[in-house]
Order: C-alpha cells, then sequence, then structure tokens
C-alpha cells in the first residue's frame, strides 16, 4: 500500500513539474515578427470594417488569424503605461475602427501618427469586437 502512495505522489509531482514547465515555455514564447511573414490579404480600413459589419462569420473565414495589410486615415493614436502603441484607422461605420496595436520593441517617428495621415499597416487579424484588432503590427 505504501509502495503505491509513493508511485502516486511521484507521478503527480513529475505532471506538477512538467506542467509548470510547459506553461512557463508557453507564457515566454517568442512570436514570429508579422513583418517577416508573408502577407495573405490586402485591403483599406473601410472595406475591411464593412465585411465583418456586413457578415462576420465570410469575414473570420477570410481574415480571422491571417496577416492582413491595411491602409486607411489616422483617426488617433495612443500609447500606454507599458510603451504600447495602438492605431486607430477611420471608417464609414460610426461605431467600429480598426485598431492597431504596434510591436512594442519596435521604434516609430511620433510624426508617422498624425491624424488624418494615411498609413498602411501590417498585423495579425485577431477578430472583430467593437472594432476590428490587429495585434504585432508594424508600419510599411
Amino acid at each position: 500500500m505504501k509502495k503505491n502512495i509513493k508511485i502516486i505522489i511521484a507521478v503527480l509531482l513529475i505532471m506538477v513539474i512538467g506542467g509548470g514547465y510547459y506553461g512557463y515555455k508557453e507564457f515566454n514564447r517568442e512570436h514570429k515578427d508579422t513583418s517577416s511573414l508573408t502577407i495573405n490579404e490586402k485591403t483599406d480600413a473601410v472595406s475591411l470594417v464593412s465585411s465583418f459589419e456586413t457578415d462576420e462569420s465570410a469575414a473570420n473565414a477570410k481574415y480571422l488569424n491571417k496577416v492582413i495589410q491595411v491602409t486607411g486615415k489616422i483617426q488617433s493614436a495612443e500609447k500606454d503605461n507599458e510603451g504600447i502603441i495602438t492605431v486607430y484607422l477611420e471608417s464609414e461605420s460610426m461605431m467600429a475602427t480598426v485598431s492597431c496595436q504596434l510591436e512594442k520593441d519596435k521604434i516609430y517617428k511620433a510624426e508617422t501618427f498624425t491624424k488624418g495621415n494615411t498609413i498602411s499597416i501590417t498585423g495579425l487579424c485577431s477578430g472583430f469586437l467593437t472594432d476590428v484588432v490587429l495585434m504585432r503590427c508594424v508600419t510599411n
């Protein structure tokens, strides 16, 4: 009986250590730079938002988890406490924009993000919330 308990404890200990190691590795996994990935789709901000508002299922099939290049006019740009810049591109929708969260380790010129400027951004589409969200973006 004591032998069985020792085996069970050893197996559980191995599982906890293995699971912890796996979780640590996944949490600290490096992401590929989107500038080196192949662009799956090219579109403009107005068309992108419109496609999600018209038929979200079809837009998800076309854009979700794909690298897309979006061109549009800057509505606004914000920098959070961690130094991450988010650029919002205008659309014809009253409620939605394209939200582009830029890669943190890239250096950007502040004048690049002036309201009304047209910009081209490449990023990974993570779907539609109240905005179409692009993550790990780089400017072109």
